[in-house]
């Protein structure tokens, strides 16, 4: 029957349980609470925020140019994506395969597409655009909740601290959403809440792109009973 032939390709996407929902919150900790800190402060939207910004950029211009820099090169970390899929190549295993193919699926479907059509429909204007929202417009300068960048670097770094598990590097990756999110407000490209409306899209995207570092009715080590699928 077809649905044989296609339930392998099905059973790829599926939603697999036991997500570290602690360790998620960790992540997204810091870069949360600076900006609910910081929007009740100065605004989660509007004039209040981005006039604070605008003084901070112009009284530092180096940390204006490696913000810029930061924000330019985000995608950066998919050169890790990469180097998985070339090691899952070599040694054929289909599990770490799965993992690359679910992280690029989930990604497109829900940062390109779901965040693309809500900026249309909201039809938010960016910092410093004076006027009101032009909702189902998708008019350039009205698409900006909620934001791309900071959706598309959590919904890459989450999964992917997950699956390699060490504290170390959740640090790290921890450190790199923070910037690239806090990036997005310095340089006036995104208000408060388009990171927190990012949070959400990007939290149901690493939910759903999420696998266990080895299949869940095998748990040895031994990596040629990973290629299951």
């Amino acid at each position: 029957m077809m649905f044989d032939k296609i339930k392998p390709l099905i059973d790829k996407f599926k939603i697999y349980q036991g997500y570290p929902w602690a360790h998620h919150c960790l992540m997204l900790f810091p870069i949360c609470l600076y900006v609910t800190v910081s929007g009740f402060m100065y605004g989660f939207y509007g004039d209040g925020p981005y006039a604070f910004y605008r003084v901070l950029r112009e009284s530092y211009p180096l940390v204006t140019n490696t913000l810029r820099f930061i924000t330019n090169n985000y995608l950066s970390i998919y050169v890790v994506y990469l180097f998985i899929l070339i090691r899952a190549l070599y040694v054929r295993d289909k599990w770490e395969l799965t993992f690359v193919l679910r992280s690029v699926v989930y990604a497109v479907l829900f940062i390109t597409i779901l965040t693309h059509c809500m900026k249309g429909i909201s039809g938010t204007p960016r910092p410093g655009i004076i006027g009101p929202p032009r909702p189902f417009e998708f008019a350039k300068g009205y698409m900006t909740f909620p934001s791309g960048h900071a959706g598309a670097i959590i919904t890459a770094v989450l999964p992917l601290a997950f699956w390699i598990g060490k504290k170390g590097v959740s640090a790290f990756l921890c450190l790199v959403i923070t910037a690239v999110c806090f990036s997005r407000l310095w340089l006036a490209a995104h208000h408060p809440v388009d990171i927190l409306g990012s949070v959400v899209v990007a939290s149901l995207a690493s939910r759903c792109i999420f696998l266990p570092r080895r299949p869940p009715d095998n748990k040895s080590n031994n990596t040629s009973t990973r290629t299951i699928l």
